[in-house]
């Protein structure tokens, strides 16, 4: 009887998660905004293979704003979707079925759901919410300078101030970076606990 009251919600509610993973598996189902559609964006994560760690990246096509990924890690694992610029998330996976909303105007503001441990990625996400903002916002200016300086003639008047305008830039974005780690290190002082206190630890090192 309770078998079949099981059967009928699955049919009922129409979900995939009713169907049970093979131990150590994953999949990652996403829905991005803004992207061009048939756009390629690669999956990066960490995976134990004979005893040693090896970076693993898969890809995917965006088709109608979805995408899927999956494979097998061992546990709590971060990883980072990148989109063909410098668009990127980071986040933390687990062996089970997750969702993953993403804007690629604005991804470090992604929702992330099926995991346990993105209760604690929240709170640290809150804290360097205003910070990944900054980042991303300096981040798109400077490669549109970039592409600006690369368009003009070696005689162009404005040559010379765009290209400090561009080390400028470059100077913030160092400074940036110091304030980001030391949010990075006052968390993983705050939340010695967290499953995620290491990797955030390890970040500063990288």
């Amino acid at each position: 009887m309770i078998a079949r009251i099981a059967t009928l919600i699955c049919l009922i509610i129409g979900l995939v998660s009713c169907e049970q993973l093979p131990p150590d598996k994953f999949v990652l189902e996403g829905q991005v905004e803004n992207l061009k559609d048939s756009t390629v964006i690669e999956l990066a994560y960490f995976t134990m293979q004979n005893n040693k760690w090896q970076r693993s990246i898969d890809s995917a096509i965006v088709i109608d704003g979805k995408f899927r990924f999956e494979g097998e890690i061992k546990g709590i694992t971060a990883a980072q979707l990148s989109f063909p610029d410098i668009s990127a998330a980071r986040f933390y996976q687990e062996p089970t079925r997750m969702k993953l909303w993403i804007d690629r105007n604005a991804p470090y503001a992604y929702k992330l759901s099926g995991t346990e441990v993105e209760d604690e990625n929240i709170v640290f996400r809150k804290d360097m919410e205003r910070y990944e903002k900054l980042n991303f916002e300096k981040l798109t200016n400077l490669l549109n300078e970039i592409k600006q300086f690369h368009l003009l003639k070696e005689d162009a008047p404005n040559r010379d101030s765009l290209k400090n305008g561009i080390n400028y830039q470059i100077a913030e974005l160092d400074n940036l970076r110091g304030a980001m780690d030391s949010v990075r290190l006052n968390f993983s002082s705050q939340y010695p606990s967290f499953q995620i206190s290491p990797d955030i630890l390890y970040q500063l090192l990288v």
